[in-house]
């Protein structure tokens, strides 16, 4: 596990922030990016912290850029001099989209219990099932850019 890309990371939280806003729609949620990553903790163990916390926090700033998600704060990332990007310790106010509730909403053919990919994403969550999360978590990016 030490050894887990970035891109992995970023499947594990898409799929734990998709569960969340998902699970609480419309309602907005706060996301403290340390309590998220030792949340998440399981199945990164092996992993450092700050980079957790980078990954996590960079994950956030993607599904907004890619209008996926709403955040209401913080509006930008900032920049720390002398360490480069540093993680966003807390991201308020953070919800679904039209677009990504749509997304989250889909059915597809390839799933047999007819399930939206937000339904299985939470089960899958919920239940520790980290390659059904990703799997999960490829199919609903697959409608982002679509």
């Amino acid at each position: 596990m030490a050894d887990m890309k970035n891109i992995e990371l970023f499947d594990i939280y898409v799929g734990y922030i998709f569960n969340k806003l998902y699970d609480d729609f419309p309602v907005c949620k706060d996301f403290d990016t340390t309590k998220c990553v030792k949340e998440i903790n399981g199945a990164t163990a092996n992993i450092d912290t700050k980079r957790k916390e980078y990954v996590f926090s960079e994950t956030l700033f993607w599904l907004k850029e890619n209008g996926i998600i709403e955040i209401e704060k913080p509006h930008q990332r900032t920049i720390t001099i002398g360490t480069g990007l540093e993680p966003f310790p807390y991201f308020t106010c953070v919800r679904l989209t039209a677009k990504g509730l749509a997304i989250l909403k889909k059915v597809p053919d390839s799933i047999s219990d007819k399930k939206t990919i937000g339904e299985e994403i939470t089960e899958a969550v919920k239940n520790g099932f980290k390659e059904r999360v990703t799997d999960m978590v490829k199919l609903a990016l697959e409608y982002i850019v679509s």
